[in-house]
């Protein structure tokens, strides 16, 4: 039976998706690997504070504030949706960083055939020369056009309702840009009324349970054909607090 190594960043979609994944009949032996973002969060809030003067330190605790505020705000209008999943059990096995020794170390010993992540940190060239086999991404847009992890938001702002969707794409060392194996827009699977941002988050994770084994049996089959991304104007910036505010002042659909 095929191999498959799945590292998610634990959350809400990671509870979600291995919620799916324990009553999902694959053909695969699929193993979750659970990033608990812990250095990518302390890494990240070193890089913000650094991308502050001291005088505007009043303005970066509004921002951060506001993103936490954010979070909160959307994880509980998708339970309202989807339901609340409780931890997996049995616990998948938890690291703090895909990039740490430790969980190279795990990976390799899983022997996977494929790995793929969906959430977790930029993984670096000295820890893909390290894995055993190919890296997929699963990230929540249509490539090119909105890149990093609020992708949806931007492309929701933005009014590029057709840019949310499910990318599946050959991991590289740059961010968001490997070739693309398999790609569907939210609105080409799910038609009629306008969504709110949290409606679209909670398809675009139907969107990865339908799109995860067809992109496996096309793997396992060797027909993916992988295209490379053009290049195109993209945005991928961590949104503030006047980003936030402009959102929940929007007109809802």
């Amino acid at each position: 039976m095929p191999n498959v190594a799945w590292v998610l960043r634990d959350g809400y979609d990671a509870r979600f998706l291995l919620a799916w994944l324990q009553q999902a009949d694959l053909p695969y032996h699929v193993t979750p690997v659970l990033e608990t973002g812990a250095l990518a969060r302390r890494k990240k809030l070193r890089r913000v504070v650094k991308s502050y003067a001291w005088y505007q330190y009043p303005a970066m605790v509004l921002d951060l504030g506001a993103l936490w505020l954010y979070d909160k705000v959307l994880t509980g209008r998708m339970q309202k949706q989807l339901g609340r999943f409780a931890p997996p059990a049995p616990a998948p096995y938890t690291i703090d960083d895909i990039n740490e020794p430790r969980a190279i170390e795990h990976l390799r010993a899983l022997a996977p055939d494929v790995i793929l992540v969906y959430g977790v940190g930029i993984l670096t060239r000295a820890t893909l020369d390290a894995l055993p086999c190919e890296v997929y991404n699963i990230h929540s847009s249509v490539l090119p056009y909105y890149k990093n992890v609020h992708s949806d938001f931007w492309a929701y702002c933005h009014g590029d309702l057709d840019k949310i969707g499910i990318t599946i794409f050959k991991l590289d060392t740059g961010i968001d840009t490997g070739n693309i194996a398999l790609q569907r827009a939210v609105q080409q699977v799910c038609p009629g009324a306008p969504l709110t941002l949290a409606g679209y988050k909670c398809e675009n994770l139907r969107l990865i349970c339908r799109l995860l084994p067809e992109f496996l049996a096309q793997y396992f089959a060797g027909t993916v054909q992988l295209r490379r991304q053009p290049e195109v104007q993209s945005t991928g910036k961590t949104p503030r607090f006047r980003d936030l505010w402009r959102y929940l002042t929007m007109p809802k659909p």
